[in-house]
């Protein structure tokens, strides 16, 4: 009987560590191969989730052609300057595709309307200097020549000069604020609020005989200025 109640007692306290041993390692029993990996794969999408939206929203911004982003694009570039060694990565994208990376569009890339090298609309001789007229200058050149517009804007008027006499008028507005006044033209090819770009037909001079002649004047602030102060004569 001793031997019987004795072995009971032993059957008794090993199932007692047992179930101690059950409720003191709870984590050993509920480890689940399957759902560690299911949770690192969701894990894994919602950063591939992240990563596309980041980069779209890049790409949008950097696509957008606007000047109030510019600041927000130039920033964008400067962080990637600092943080990402920008130049080997534009290196190695140049040669697997064959051109440069740009992450902005080539208007914005150098904020080009501000650099833009002023020119004379037609080459030609002065025949009436910003001292003689105070407001342009008159330039003969060849008869049939195109007046170009010097800097890319909007055309903000088409119409007679009548205050000045120089005849059918195109006035540009750059972006910068400043204005360029085309006159004495034969036939003008644009019309109000069309936006022009640098070197773009604006129409034809006007034909004196056997040359042709127009009348060209900046504004800036209000007032007019040299457009000859800001180009080489020959």
């Amino acid at each position: 009987m001793s031997d019987r109640k004795k072995k009971l007692d032993q059957l008794l306290m090993a199932n007692k560590y047992r179930d101690r041993y059950k409720t003191a390692s709870p984590s050993k029993q509920q480890i689940n191969p399957d759902a560690e990996l299911a949770a690192g794969l969701s894990k894994f999408r919602k950063q591939i989730i992240f990563s596309v939206l980041l980069f779209s929203g890049l790409t949008v911004l950097a696509t957008t052609q606007t000047e109030r982003l510019v600041p927000v694009q130039s920033y964008v570039v400067s962080s990637f300057e600092q943080d990402l060694p920008f130049d080997y990565v534009a290196e190695l994208y140049e040669e697997q595709f064959g051109r440069p990376f740009a992450l902005l569009p080539p208007q914005l890339d150098e904020v080009a309307w501000l650099e833009e090298e002023t020119a004379l609309p037609v080459t030609g001789v002065v025949s009436q200097t910003f001292a003689d007229t105070g407001r342009g200058v008159e330039i003969t050149t060849e008869s049939g020549q195109a007046l170009a517009s010097v800097k890319s804007g909007v055309v903000t008027y088409v119409g007679m000069d009548l205050a000045n006499n120089k005849g059918q008028l195109v006035i540009v507005t750059h972006r910068d604020g400043t204005e360029a006044w085309y006159g004495m033209l034969d036939a003008p090819t644009v019309q109000v609020e069309e936006e022009v770009e640098a070197g773009q037909a604006l129409g034809s001079v006007y034909t004196d005989g056997d040359s042709g002649i127009y009348y060209y004047a900046t504004k800036q602030h209000g007032d007019f200025v040299d457009p000859l102060a800001e180009v080489e004569i020959d």
